[in-house]
């Protein structure tokens, strides 16, 4: 297979690996409110809340946040040192969001590992308000956001380096991305 026909790839993979989370926390923040919301209802309103609304809105909104923050990551959205980029030249701000891409991923190896032994070790202990659903599922989001931080990260360093590679004046960090979303 030719590199461009591998990059077209690639970059489809990306984008519908971006959709599929997007949707997906689309779906987990209406699942927070929409429980939150039948809870207080049911707690106020009919003095009969739901034992186990608290606990499944808790787990809809851990999720989201966990999957948007690969999400941020991927789309360059996340906090980083944006005025600092801007101070700096070019090459230099390239440079810096590659390191600091390379703390992501490791950040992200980090979570696979002890997220799943995390989860593993949960396998035993269950919610009680959920049926005795073992807590081994919940947990599986560290594990999760790890795969999905250190890809999304890979991903941007990557699109940082064949920047860098490129012949003739670069462009400012931020200018270039603002551009190309």
């Amino acid at each position: 297979m030719a590199v461009s026909g591998l990059a077209t790839k690639l970059k489809k993979t990306d984008r519908g690996l971006q959709k599929l989370v997007r949707i997906i926390t689309g779906i987990l923040i209406c699942l927070t409110v929409l429980f939150t919301v039948y809870t207080v209802i049911m707690r106020y309103v009919f003095d009969n809340a739901p034992f186990w609304g608290d606990t499944v809105a808790l787990f809809a909104n851990i999720w989201l946040v966990m999957m948007a923050l690969a999400l941020a990551v991927r789309t360059r959205g996340q906090i980083a040192m944006t005025a600092f980029y801007e101070m700096c030249p070019p090459r230099l701000s390239y440079m810096m969001e590659i390191v600091w891409n390379t703390f992501i991923i490791g950040f992200g190896i980090f979570l696979v590992i002890h997220g799943y032994e995390n989860a593993y070790a949960q396998r035993t202990n269950f919610f009680w308000e959920l049926g005795d659903l073992s807590k081994f599922w919940p947990t599986l989001i560290i594990p999760l956001t790890g795969v999905l931080l250190s890809l999304a990260a890979a991903a941007v360093i990557v699109e940082d380096f064949l920047q860098l590679r490129q012949k003739g004046e670069l462009e400012r960090y931020y200018e270039y991305h603002a551009k190309h979303k």
